[in-house]
């Protein structure tokens, strides 16, 4: 199959890696959802590696739909969307959800955000990712990889740092690595945020060279020295900066803010 550029495609070339990246699955998912199946190297490992499991593959690519259409035509456990991801509801799916893809970068935060829209659904991910976002991921606080989408994803799922494949076991091979990342649903109730939880870590991150008040000033149009005594009142020291606040400290801050 002739790949896309605009769709950032990569497709994987060996099925020894389409298998490595199956077998992260649980050994008994009933549902899977495969994201941007391409060629269907990973779709035909999902099938073999999980005989019990039914595959529903989504996929934007007309082309590519045509040809996996006629690829799995004989495949009972097999069906073929032509969707945006971004716009498809897995919710006839079911609540057990395995959801898994080689994920073009171009859209690979948003999906990740898809994800945590969806989480009641999907019980676990395997995602394919660019080694630079899958460290952003799985990274914690107190460095330059802390980020929005590490805490909103980390919130409901365990992230792990799973393998890396370099540019050549893909077609055409792109100018990156990539890593293998899996994400398990937390256990038990979620916790309780405050309504401008996401908002803050936005706002704290909007600009990461300038200071965690600077940056609050900005978003919710307050006075330097109101932001200061907020942070006076939680410990934060005034040269405070986004990256270094924990999950914890945001929830503390949104709080804050919210009592105004």
């Amino acid at each position: 199959m002739k790949t896309k550029k605009r769709f950032g495609q990569h497709l994987l070339k060996y099925s020894g890696d389409a298998r490595s990246i199956a077998g992260l699955l649980s050994e008994s998912p009933v549902r899977i959802l495969e994201i941007g199946p391409g060629a269907g190297a990973l779709t035909s490992a999902l099938l073999e590696c999980r005989e019990q499991a039914h595959v529903t593959a989504v996929e934007f690519d007309r082309d590519m739909v045509e040809h996996l259409r006629k690829r799995f035509a004989d495949e009972s456990r097999c069906e073929i969307i032509q969707c945006d991801i971004l716009d498809y509801d897995p919710a006839p799916l079911g609540s057990a959800l395995s959801v898994t893809g080689n994920l073009p970068y171009n859209i690979s935060a948003p999906v990740l955000q898809w994800t945590v829209k969806h989480r009641g659904l999907i019980t676990e991910a395997v995602f394919m990712l660019q080694r630079e976002v899958a460290e952003r991921l799985a990274a914690g606080p107190g460095g330059k990889s802390w980020s929005p989408l590490a805490i909103m994803t980390q919130l409901y799922f365990e992230i792990k740092e799973q393998f890396t494949l370099a540019p050549e076991r893909f077609t055409p091979p792109p100018k990156v690595h990539s890593t293998v990342v899996s994400l398990r649903r937390r256990s038990g109730p979620e916790r309780e945020l405050p309504d401008l939880f996401e908002e803050t870590v936005r706002a704290a991150f909007a600009s990461r060279r300038k200071l965690l008040s600077n940056n609050i000033m900005s978003a919710f149009a307050l006075s330097r020295t109101r932001v200061e005594e907020i942070l006076h009142s939680l410990d934060f020291p005034p040269t405070s900066r986004a990256e270094e606040l924990s999950t914890e400290r945001f929830i503390a801050l949104a709080k804050a803010l919210e009592k105004l």
